[in-house]
């Protein structure tokens, strides 16, 4: 609901007739003056009955009012089975692809380097996360974080990628290296207010976000991209996946439900909010294999392409990668079943959701070097060395 000279009192009265409970900023943290003047209303009576009223009593008072879209519940990623082999350079073979230690001989980055990432569930007790995300709680609506193997822990691995423990008793190295992370889980309905309150409350680096509260569509908004630009205008870098594309199998193209393609598109596209269509510093990921191929040969029969199109910047590894998983099991689907798994907590994951956090987390050493380098610098430069 976005206003303009209003009657508080007035509609307040009519607010409170259709049985509204929550009326709060949408972005408390804005130094936009429209942003400013947003609201987020929520109701047990009926909206349509709301609206019409709010129309008839105060047109001239509220300028708009939006029902805020269904979102759809995505992860970009493809789950694999454990996968541990004798060879160092098998598990870490993306850190060794990129010259991961190369740029550690410069930084190793720092905790006051700040990565916000908006997934599902973060294991706080798994020994590469536990003294790495801070605080242990969700910031926007101060949710704590267990360790519980009924929740989604897709979160757990994207943040290992990131910027797990590295070489302070974890068991995974990780580019970011000492960077700090600090997790948001992406619900539906609220996405963007919280990858604003990310930079503009927690004064974030980077934000990354390779599950959520997303939507595919062509329907731009101008309020989200007022918010986007308050984001990227703040300083902070976002990088997003480029979606997990198609599954081929027998040269048959199987679509897979982690991509973004709108009807009528001939080829995949990317999400919103956080679009490059609304602000083309946003930085777009897409994966390549272990010999840099875009396309990944998972057998005789079966094939991988991960989303690709215009607005995406660069490639990173993301087929196959070793990250974090969570440090217990369940038996039976509920949370008295989630017995502790024992070592290794680790698995093998495929997607351009680790793709991602990887170059979040060369975004972040970028930003430790030069805190003042700005979004459309720090994509400059990954773009003509990525």
């Amino acid at each position: 609901m976005k206003s303009a000279n209003i009657d508080a009192i007035g509609i307040l009265s009519t607010l409170n007739k259709h049985k509204t409970n929550k009326l709060v900023k949408a972005f408390p943290y804005t130094k936009n003056e429209i942003l400013k003047r947003v609201y987020r209303v929520e109701l047990d009576g009926k909206l349509n009955d709301l609206i019409l009223d709010i129309n008839k009593k105060h047109k001239s008072e509220i300028s708009e009012i939006k029902r805020i879209p269904k979102t759809e519940k995505i992860q970009v990623y493809d789950p694999s089975d454990y996968m541990w082999t004798s060879h160092k350079d098998d598990w870490l073979w993306h850190l060794v692809k990129i010259n991961a230690s190369k740029a550690w001989d410069i930084t190793k980055g720092s905790w006051d380097t700040k990565i916000a990432i908006l997934d599902s569930w973060f294991d706080i007790n798994h020994p590469d996360l536990m003294n790495k995300i801070s605080p242990h709680y969700d910031p926007y609506d101060l949710a704590s974080y267990t360790t519980d193997c009924t929740e989604n822990n897709h979160g757990t691995a994207v943040a290992s990628f990131a910027a797990g423990e590295t070489d302070g008793g974890g068991q995974l190295a990780s580019i970011g290296f000492n960077c700090r992370i600090i997790a948001y889980q992406a619900h539906d309905g609220n996405y963007l207010e919280r990858a604003h309150h990310a930079s503009l409350a927690m004064n974030a680096d980077v934000v990354t976000s390779s599950a959520g509260g997303w939507r595919c569509n062509n329907t731009l908004d101008d309020m989200e991209r007022i918010a986007v630009k308050e984001i990227l205008d703040n300083g902070t870098i976002i990088v997003m996946p480029a979606g997990n594309g198609v599954k081929i199998v027998n040269d048959t193209d199987t679509t897979v439900s982690t991509r973004c393609r709108p009807t009528g598109s001939a080829i995949d596209r990317p999400w919103f909010p956080l679009s490059p269509l609304y602000d083309e510093r946003i930085i777009i990921v897409s994966s390549t294999d272990k010999n840099d191929n875009h396309i990944f040969k998972v057998d005789d029969t079966t094939k991988r392409i991960h989303s690709f199109y215009p607005e995406v910047d660069v490639c990173a590894p993301g087929y196959c990668l070793m990250g974090a998983s969570c440090t217990e099991v369940d038996t039976c689907s509920s949370s008295t079943c989630c017995v502790t798994s024992g070592w290794p907590y680790y698995g093998c994951g495929t997607g351009t959701s680790f793709a991602t956090p990887i170059v979040a987390g060369v975004c972040a050493l970028m930003k430790t070097i030069n805190p003042n380098i700005t979004p459309a610098e720090v994509q400059e430069i990954i773009k003509k060395n990525g």
